[in-house]
């Protein structure tokens, strides 16, 4: 089952959606608080929501330069993983995933002059444009782990997206 989040709740509707779904596949109160903390956890740590729109960073390799996208019209998807019984097998106890979804996103260069933006486009979800990736969570012989599923470096700080300027410069 996937539930859509509207962007402004997303953080207090998590525990209800999980709930929900939980509820629909049988699974217990424990991993679903467990899941919730432990994806709110990994895109706290990867977008924030500065206004009405959400801004991520993907970091260079080289070191040059940096890259920010602003996201509008964001959306949430979450999912409960099915377990096989090989799954169960290997100690897998639970699983999940989360990923999100954005109607326009538009980008910017560290290396541009300051306030520089790229044109608005559409998301194109075979593209994967702008995307920070997904969260799969999981927990396996008792120990429950996130990853990004994606290129995101740390999110930018909400006062350097209103000057329109990057950390450090």
């Amino acid at each position: 089952m996937i539930v859509k989040l509207p962007s402004g709740i997303f953080a207090s509707a998590l525990c209800a959606i999980l709930i929900s779904i939980c509820a629909y596949d049988e699974c217990d109160a424990e991993p679903q608080a467990e899941a919730k903390t432990l994806i709110q956890k990994q895109w706290h740590d990867t977008i924030i929501k500065c206004g009405d729109d959400y801004y991520w960073r993907m970091q260079n390799h080289d070191g040059d330069a940096d890259t920010i996208y602003e996201l509008k019209g964001v959306t949430f998807d979450f999912k409960w993983g099915k377990l096989t019984e090989a799954d169960k097998l290997n100690g897998l106890e639970w699983s999940a995933t989360s990923d999100l979804t954005y109607k326009f996103f538009r980008a910017r260069n560290s290396s541009w002059p300051a306030g520089q933006w790229g044109d608005w486009a559409q998301w194109e979800p075979q593209f994967h444009q702008g995307s920070p990736g997904g969260v799969s969570v999981i927990k396996r012989s008792g120990t429950a782990t996130a990853e990004m599923d994606g290129v995101a470096g740390p999110h930018p700080d909400c006062a350097d997206v209103a000057k329109q300027k990057w950390p450090g410069q």
